[in-house]
């Protein structure tokens, strides 16, 4: 992640704030998909649980494929 946003805040001074972004967002996911994996495991059980979150692992791999594109420049602004 801090190479993602390195390439994209080259030489903006938004270095910073974008990673404090992206880390709140990762806070925000983690206590989001903590909670409904409780809820689905709690009303469906173990086995669907854990599909739940292999599907989600496997959709959000295949969307970083289809739509994330290279985000190294092609010369670094020091």
């Amino acid at each position: 992640m801090i190479l993602v946003i390195t390439d994209l805040t080259t030489g903006s001074g938004r270095f910073n704030l974008a990673q404090g972004v992206l880390g709140a967002a990762t806070a925000a996911a983690a206590a989001i998909s903590t909670a409904a994996s409780g809820v689905v495991v709690q009303q469906f059980g173990d086995f669907a649980g854990f599909m739940a979150m292999a599907i989600a692992v496997l959709a959000g791999t295949a969307l970083l494929w289809a739509f994330v594109p290279e985000t190294k420049p092609s010369k670094y602004i020091d």
